[in-house]
This record gives C-alpha cells, structure tokens and sequence, in this order.
C-alpha cells in the first residue's frame, strides 16, 4: 500500500506545480471557488415544504444515472477497465504489492475522480431549490449518490469486460441484453403514456416511480438520494450500503473471474495512454473496429478551395456521424426542456416563462460542447499549415459549428413549442438563443486554447472551460431576467441571446490569429 500512497502523494505535488508554474489558471482557479461560494451562500435557501417535488427529482435522477450506466457499460466493453494510467501500470504492477490491493486502489482513485468531478453539481444548487424546493442535505445526497454509482458502474463495467474477454458470443449477448432493457422500457413508458393522454404525467410517473428503488446500482442511487433530501438517513445508510457492498462484490468476482487481470488493464491503458499522445501530437485515429455502412457510402465530390475545403471536410464527417448534421450531443442537449417540463409545476414556469429552459439548456450545452470535434480540428496539424490567413481558417472551421447549431436550435425550439404549447415566436427565439450559446462556447473553447496552449489535461480543461463560461454566462442570464420587469419576456430573451453572441464574435476578434502558430507540448 505504500507504493500506491507514494504515487497518489507525487502525483498530486505534481499537479500542484504544474498549477503554480500558470499564474493565469490559478486565477481562474480562484474565480470559480470565488463563484461557487456565491452559488452556495450567497443565495436564499429558503423554500416552502408544499413546494417540494421529489417525484420529478426522482424522475430527473433516473434518467441521469441511467445515462452514466448505460455510458460505463458500453465504454468498458469497448475498451476494458478505465481505472489505471500507464504510471499505474509501470510503477505498481511491478511493486511488491498483491493484485487485490492495487485493484482497490484504483477504485479509490476513481473515486477521488469522480468526487472533483462532482464539484460542478454544486452549481446546480440554486436549481434544486428553485425546481424542488430542496435544501443543503439534498445536494448532498446528490453527491453521495453520484460518486457511488460511479464507483459500482465502473466496478461492474470491468467485471463485464473480464467476463466477455476473448468471447464474441458473450460481447454479443451483453449487448442483445442491453437492447433489450432499454426496449422494455420504451414499451412501459408507452403503456404509461397511453394511460394518462399527457407526457409530463407519463415521464414523471415512470420514471419517479418508488418501483425503481428495487432496480440495482440504478435505482439504489436514485433511492440513496431521495432518502438524503427527505431526511430518512436510515434508509439512506441502507441503499449507501448496497452500493458499497455491489462495489466488494463486483472486486471479488473479478478476482474470481479473472486472477491475472493484468494483461486486460494493460491493453486498457495502453489504448489510453496512445490517445493521450495522439493528442498531443494532434493526431487523432479512428476507432479501430468494423467502419459503418454510411461512411462507407459515396456521398459526392467534396467541395471548396483553401480555407473552404476544411469548412467542406468537416461537413462530410458530421453527416457521416449523424443525420441532418444531428448526433447524440444534439439529441443530449435537447433534454433540457424535458427534465424542465418534468421538475417544473405550471405555475412555477407560467411566472418564470422560458428561462428555466434556457438555463438548463445552457447547463447541459456546457458540457457537451467540450465535449465536440471544435477541439479536434483545432489541433490538426495541417490547418496551421494550409496556405491561406489565420482568420479564414478559422471562420472556415467555426462555419460548420454555427449551422449545426441551427439545426440543433430547430430542434430545441420545435420541443419547447410542443412541451411548453408555445408559440412561433417563442419557437424562432428559441432558435435565436440556442444558437447564441453555441457560439459563445465554441468561442470559449478558442480562449482556452489560447489559454492552455498544448495541454491536454482533461480535468484542467473542463475547469477552465467550465470557469469562463460560467464568468460569460451569467451576467448576461441574470441581467436579461432583471430587465424583464422593464421589457417584455421576449425582448429579454432576445437580450440575453445579443448578450451572448455579441461576447461570442469578441473573443473570436480577440483570438483570430489562433492559427498564425501552433503551439507544441
């Protein structure tokens, strides 16, 4: 154990100097604990007990744990156990330290992971109580219960991935058994839906149902942090329990499965590590595996000359990838309106009009654009190399980002006018303000480029990222709602969407010689 303490210990004075050595991240660093104390003290709390919602919490909970789930289970069937580093595998795997032990401890640093990644659902705090009129013990909840569901699905991910190993019949019948829960529940879903003729009462009475507190990891979760937010901290010790016991046993059935785990979690992190340095490099490969029916289509010349032809290849990958130039990020951002129209009661979105939309919209947007090919292209070497000016370059590849975003802000708006019975207008704003926070994010992610330069630390990237967004973001949300009391409800929203465009084309002035150099790890 104190080969794994002494790589923990390093590893995090390694990062602290790293911190240090960037005065301008360790700013931002302050600006968001600064932020984040505003969020939670700075804030009344108080809400009426009538005004609690916990069956569309529970809904809303449902259906992001069932996300991670389904995300863990398929991502460790594709690329086997996520939880060491190439430092893991070279320092521990030859110290005199048994199996079982490394393996816990790295379940423990993914644990250490997922409870800083948890930081950002602190943010979400004014929401819960806005939303569900929950309190401080609620939000904590929330974080328990994510951390231990993030722990059990990564354990179990791993236990599925030794099991199907070198075993196609297995892989296969994994995924035949995936398919078949998610069409079950599309099937009890519409069962619902056909018994109460309204789709807010369907989803809040499918997936809120306390049935799901027998379903494990899942809805163990989900019941861990109800019992948080109601205060029945015997029943919360009970389902935190569960978890960790699901977490021992899935340990030892892998031990059990597969002694020699070592060669699994070596292909794993190798398979990490080269997309680590592929990045760096720019370099970004293909998945290895079957290629698609429709990228293996013709689909016409391409088009353009010069800075044009990156504006045209970048199309053609986004209509390989999706349909109408939508994918699963889109389809993930348009959740918003629904987890609104589920927490939400008429009275609380007839006073507050679209903006609880448009902020979880814009939530949800922050992480999935991060998570968008921008980044990608920014680091093709052959972009800095193309004989044609920075600039050029540059809106030639920001072109593709705006009309996806356009396609996506239909999207957005046709859902608000069918959840919402808004109307045209409504649904061409909505088109508007989508479409204004898709550019103010793509802008961020040229600022932190130029911020970070060649560094591709995810955690550090996602909190800068996080950090300016939620400096741009805000002042504009909160200044359009103040001015609601002076212009209509429309009119503030078409200020926050010039708010946010008009931020957008700044940063993109300030940066439009990104491309002049490239700057090396």
């Amino acid at each position: 154990m104190n080969a794994i303490g002494y790589l923990w210990r390093r590893s995090l004075k390694n990062r602290l100097l790293q911190v240090l050595k960037k005065p301008l991240i360790l700013v931002m660093y302050l600006l968001l604990l600064a932020f984040l104390l505003f969020v939670l003290f700075g804030i009344p709390a108080e809400q009426p007990q009538g005004k609690q919602n916990f069956s569309g919490y529970a809904a809303v909970l449902i259906g992001v744990f069932l996300f991670i789930a389904a995300t863990a289970v398929v991502n460790g069937m594709k690329r086997g156990m996520a939880l060491f580093s190439m430092a893991d595998v070279n320092l521990l795997f030859k110290a005199p330290v048994s199996p079982r032990t490394i393996l816990l401890g790295g379940i423990a640093k993914q644990a250490g992971t997922l409870l800083l990644a948890s930081v950002f659902l602190l943010f979400q705090y004014p929401n819960m109580q806005r939303m569900a009129g929950l309190d401080t013990a609620a939000l904590m909840g929330l974080l328990v219960a994510y951390v231990l569901m993030g722990i059990s699905t990564q354990a179990f991910s791993a236990l599925l991935y030794a099991f199907c190993a070198g075993s196609e019949k297995r892989r296969k019948g994994v995924y035949a058994a995936l398919f078949a829960l998610i069409l079950g529940m599309a099937a009890a879903f519409l069962l619902q839906l056909g018994k109460t003729q309204d789709v807010r009462g369907a989803l809040t009475a499918f997936f809120g149902s306390d049935g799901w507190d027998y379903v494990p990891l899942v809805g163990w979760a989900r019941a861990l942090a109800i019992a948080f937010a109601r205060g029945q901290w015997t029943t919360a010790l009970l389902y935190g329990a569960l978890l960790l016991l699901s977490v021992a046993a899935f340990t030892l059935l892998l031990q059990r499965t597969d002694m020699d785990y070592y060669e699994d979690v070596l292909l794993a992190a190798e398979r990490a590590n080269q997309a680590q340095e592929d990045a760096k490099a720019g370099r970004f490969a293909t998945s290895q595996g079957s290629v698609s029916a429709r990228a293996g289509r013709e689909m016409g010349p391409m088009f353009g000359r010069g800075a044009a032809a990156f504006t045209g290849r970048i199309l053609r990958e986004q209509a390989r990838g999706g349909v109408l130039l939508l994918d699963a990020y889109s389809f993930g951002a348009a959740a918003g309106p629904l987890i609104c129209m589920v927490t939400f009661d008429k009275a609380t979105l007839a006073e507050a009009g679209l903006w609880p939309v448009f902020g979880m919209t814009a939530w949800m947007m922050m992480f999935l654009y991060m998570s968008s090919g921008l980044t990608r292209e920014l680091s093709y070497p052959v972009l800095y190399l193309a004989p044609s000016s920075p600039w050029r370059k540059l809106m030639a590849v920001l072109l593709p980002q705006l009309m996806k975003a356009a396609v996506e802000g239909v999207l957005f708006a046709a859902l608000v006018m069918l959840l919402f019975h808004a109307g045209l207008a409504e649904g061409v704003i909505g088109v508007l303000v989508y479409v204004s926070i898709a550019m103010l994010y793509a802008a961020a992610v040229l600022a932190v480029e130029r911020i970070l330069g060649a560094s591709r630390n995810k955690a550090l990237i996602l909190l800068v990222y996080v950090g300016l967004l939620l400096l741009a973001v805000t002042p504009g949300m909160v200044g359009a709602i103040m001015l609601t009391d002076v212009l209509t409800p429309r009119l503030s929203y078409l200020a926050f969407a010039a708010w946010n465009a008009a931020l957008a084309m700044l940063i993109v002035f300030l940066f439009r010689n990104l491309l002049h150099s490239m700057d090396v790890a």
